[in-house]
């Protein structure tokens, strides 16, 4: 997680535990089950730097996946075709 988007973002001064607790809370279960594959494990047991490597290891890849390709989620139709076959 880059400290320069935490600073860009209201945290309201939380603790970076509590903040990762909020996002980490906030993602979907498909989501959490893949943060907690890439952390082997529950995050519980991290520290804050080994979080937010974590984080920033994820978003990197989300990222070069984006540029490959279309980016995951996004798709284009065409509202009178797509509708009516």
């Amino acid at each position: 997680m880059e400290l320069t988007l935490l600073i860009k973002c209201p945290h309201h001064l939380l603790p970076p535990e509590l903040q990762h607790s909020y996002f980490y809370d906030g993602l979907t279960p498909t989501y959490q089950k893949m943060v907690d594959n890439v952390a082997g494990g529950a995050l519980g047991g991290k520290i804050v730097r080994e979080i937010q490597e974590i984080f920033k290891s994820l978003a990197i890849n989300y990222l070069q996946k984006g540029v490959r390709g279309n980016i995951l989620g996004v798709h284009g139709i065409n509202a009178i075709s797509d509708v009516t076959r």
